[in-house]
């Protein structure tokens, strides 16, 4: 302190008396006396140390007394008026006369009186700005109950003689506070007034995360990124809110980039590795995804999402039974929805249909009108041979959201099977866009188009299948027999013939052949092979609807 005050003598003489009046006199009329000062010759120097003075006695019993005497807050106001003007851009000077003479002056109300007594004093000064200023500034930053909420009605009905450096104040509290709406005002506001270049760049920050707050992702992501080259520092709070807004714009490599250097920062980041593990699942990139999971796992014991993605993870290697035990860990934490939704896939895929039944029928009452759970009961129901309930709930499924072409896949066999002929149009026209890879998908796709006589698609997909697998007697026979009913005899016997060859005794193949042989004319050995495919499959409507045809024709040339 002596230091102090022996510099300021040496370069200002001049600042003597003040600083002994501070160190000397009663604090209370001290500083009256420095802020009357101040009108006329004010000067930042002392002012800030007569504040820091001052602030150092706050809990002091001396400054509490002074207080006390204070017949209303009204004797401080003046000061802080014209002191408000003098330093409002120097924001020490400005934060600390507004805690040291209104919130310390109103420390010994009740909460609840402390909104009142601010809205009095509101009404009082309302058609002076800087005061008005000054007291909304404080209002939005003091936490007393109900303050708050009480003193928004008061910045709507005054927000134009608000400063931007205060809007930028309360647009910060409301944001913390998820009071979007009245921020919405506060922004729109500032957006008429001339910001200074870092009010600008809080300003961007501010509706940046107010965007990001109403899932409006492009704007969050365009005023954040403008933060960010103005600002020209390494935020990472804000770095944070990039990457979950890349992710969810699908913006993987963007969020890869902004993430490692994030990492590289804070490797031991639970919340980071995290992120990294599901851009690196995003990307299919499972081993890298699996190792930032496990990192993540290591760092926070018991948190339920790590080991859900874990699962998820290990679903897409097809690691089924290490997915069931650590979905399984996932729900032993927390019971949600979303886990029991992958617990039943993953039961679907070992082919556990009871258990996966029992799983969705207790969160049944929480589906509601979700789309996924009546997809995965109607895969369920399907795989247990309850066809007609996996219709029901198949169909449900896409009349909820019919933007998904992969849920119709397991309804084509199923409408082939109910001689639904328009589902099957309609779903065959969804799941063309898909690029199938697995066999069984494409099967069903191709049996849909030779039901509906789309014979360029069918030939096409059963080509594509023998490829795949060039002895397989089913895609041979079917694809046979499409042509043998197109009247394409010669294709159809080049297939139907190398069937019979793989398979001799499969009564559908046989059917085929016979079926063949009565097109080509070949009437007796049509009628012997018919009679051993209806001993094999006599139920079959086709097969018998065949055999009669034959045997008529048969016995007519006898």
């Amino acid at each position: 302190m002596k230091l102090f005050i022996f510099i300021l003598l040496t370069l200002k003489p001049e600042y003597f008396e003040n600083i002994y009046l501070l160190e000397k006199k009663p604090l209370d009329s001290a500083l009256i006396t420095i802020y009357k000062e101040q009108l006329t010759t004010p000067d930042s120097t002392i002012m800030d140390y007569a504040i820091t003075l001052s602030s150092k006695k706050v809990s002091g019993y001396s400054f509490k007394e002074f207080l006390r005497k204070m017949p209303e807050i009204q004797r401080a106001l003046p000061y802080i008026d014209s002191i408000y003007v003098l330093y409002e851009k120097h924001f020490s000077v400005y934060d600390s006369l507004l805690y040291n003479y209104l919130k310390l002056s109103l420390f010994m109300l009740p909460e609840d009186e402390i909104s009142k007594k601010l809205i009095a004093l509101f009404n009082k000064y309302k058609n002076n700005k800087n005061l008005v200023n000054v007291l909304i500034f404080f209002a939005s930053r003091y936490n007393a109950k109900g303050a708050l909420n009480k003193i928004l009605s008061l910045i709507e009905r005054n927000i134009e003689q608000l400063d931007s450096h205060v809007l930028l104040t309360i647009a910060q509290n409301l944001l913390e506070k998820h009071k979007l709406s009245k921020l919405k005002l506060i922004l729109q506001t500032l957006s008429k007034k001339s910001l200074k270049y870092n009010e600008k760049i809080q300003y961007y920050r501010i509706k940046g995360l107010y965007f990001e707050s109403i899932n409006n992702v492009d704007s969050a992501l365009f005023y954040l990124t403008l933060y960010t080259e103005m600002s020209q520092e390494l935020d990472l709070n804000i770095s944070r809110h990039l990457v979950s807004l890349y992710i969810k714009k699908g913006l993987f490599e963007e969020a890869k980039k902004t993430l490692l250097p994030l990492i590289s920062m804070s490797p031991f980041d639970a919340e980071l590795r995290k992120q990294a593990g599901y851009v690196y699942l995003a990307t299919q990139k499972y081993d890298s995804s699996l190792l930032e999971y496990l990192l993540a796992k290591s760092l926070l014991k018991n948190d339920p999402e790590v080991h859900y993605y874990i699962a998820r993870v290990l679903v897409r290697k097809k690691l089924y039974k290490d997915a069931l035990s650590s979905i399984n860990k996932a729900i032993k934490i927390e019971n949600k929805y979303s886990y029991q939704l992958l617990k039943a896939f993953i039961l679907l895929k070992l082919g556990y249909f009871d258990e996966a039944a029992r799983v969705l029928l207790v969160i049944k009452r929480y589906a509601r009108s979700d789309p996924y759970y009546y997809y995965l009961a109607g895969l369920v129901l399907k795989g247990m041979e309850r066809k007609k309930l996996a219709y029901k709930y198949l169909l449900k499924s896409v009349s909820l959201d019919s933007t998904k072409p992969l849920r119709y896949l397991p309804l084509l066999s199923l409408a082939a099977d109910f001689g639904d002929t328009a589902l099957l149009i309609t779903a065959l026209t969804k799941v063309k866009t898909l690029h199938l890879t697995d066999k069984d998908d494409i099967f069903d796709v191709a049996y849909a188009a030779q039901i509906i006589n789309d014979t360029l698609l069918a030939d096409s997909l059963y080509n594509l299948l023998l490829k795949m697998d060039p002895k397989n007697p089913l895609y041979l026979n079917n694809l046979g027999y499409m042509w043998l009913e197109n009247g394409n005899l010669k294709k159809a016997e080049k297939y139907i013939e190398k069937a019979y060859t793989i398979k001799p005794d499969d009564p559908y193949i046989i059917d085929s052949y016979a079926w063949l042989l009565f097109k080509q004319g070949r009437i007796k050995e049509a009628y012997i092979l018919s009679k051993k495919a209806v001993k094999l499959a006599g139920k079959d409507p086709d097969i018998k609807r065949h055999y009669f045809i034959i045997k008529k024709a048969y016995n007519a040339q006898k």
